[in-house]
């Protein structure tokens, strides 16, 4: 297993970044050796590190992109993309939430004991939310001071690719995804579906859902979504799902109007740094009040 830690002395909380689905790497590293993230939450890292530290930990079979000396921005974004593509045979037999909410749990566990842990925080994005509800669901002993779910927090994958859908509503719509559960239902684990193994599928859409997985949490939940992303409707579900399951569990709900699955907006502005700013603000202060936002 790979960990990257930023951290210094000081005891504060640990954010444990958990990333999409995908075999894309954390970092790539130039000719010259030097580290340079990928995640969506790349830029906040060094903004936010005097309030937090951070933690990636990378999926099994995946390993920093390596560029040769001298490459292009070009050539480096097309090695990136293609590597994203070339997908490892240990990736894929260990692509499952299953693996991915264990790995998650050995870090906090290992960490915990340092001097400069203060709590942990869950950040998770699109199939990273599903790991962060996941680790809820298996009640850690280490403290977890709150939870952000940023896109794609709803009751499971195959409702959000339903009301997703064009013409959403329509009866042959829902029998199409009806016709995906049974089918990922009855298959072998191997069995490749939209180029991610039915083990897959069965763990993060069937075994449970984030709404099974915080049904017993009262760890406070954060959720952001962007108007212009086709899970908008499951995460609305999700917000008042999770509400009903918990009346008293502090739940704040940013939506930002326009924002894709990455929170950019058509005018080409990214909104990732003010959500995660708000989070934080929201995360640390002890009031932690419920509500909703709409970032423009």
């Amino acid at each position: 297993m790979e960990v990257y830690l930023l951290h210094d002395d000081t005891p504060k909380p640990v954010v444990i970044l958990l990333q999409g689905s995908g075999c894309s790497p954390l970092f790539t590293i130039d000719g010259d050796g030097t580290y340079h993230p990928t995640s969506l939450f790349q830029d906040v890292i060094p903004l936010e590190s005097r309030r937090v530290h951070f933690a990636m930990i990378e999926k099994p079979g995946v390993s920093p992109l390596k560029f040769a000396a001298g490459m292009s921005r070009e050539e480096k974004e097309w090695t990136f993309e293609s590597a994203g593509l070339r997908c490892t045979r240990e990736f894929f037999a260990s692509a499952t939430k299953t693996v991915r909410v264990a790995d998650a749990r050995t870090v906090m566990t290992a960490l915990a004991g340092q001097p400069w842990v203060a709590g942990f925080i869950l950040v998770g994005h699109s199939e990273g939310t599903h790991v962060a509800t996941g680790i809820l669901k298996t009640r850690p002993a280490e403290r977890i001071l709150a939870t952000a779910l940023f896109a794609s927090a709803g009751p499971t994958p195959f409702w959000s690719s339903y009301v997703a859908a064009e013409g959403a509503g329509r009866r042959a719509a829902f029998d199409e995804v009806l016709n995906r559960v049974r089918i990922l239902q009855q298959a072998d684990d191997d069995f490749m579906y939209a180029g991610l193994p039915a083990r897959r599928w069965k763990t993060f859409a069937l075994e449970s859902t984030p709404l099974d997985d915080v049904r017993e949490s009262a760890v406070p939940l954060f959720v952001a979504q962007g108007t212009r992303d086709g899970t908008i409707l499951a995460s609305d579900l999700f917000v008042l799902e999770a509400i009903r399951q918990q009346p008293r569990r502090p739940l704040r709900y940013a939506v930002v109007e326009g924002g894709d699955h990455g929170f950019d907006t058509a005018d080409g502005r990214s909104h990732v740094g003010e959500l995660f700013n708000d989070f934080l603000n929201w995360a640390l202060d002890p009031s932690r009040a419920t509500g909703t936002t709409v970032v423009h």
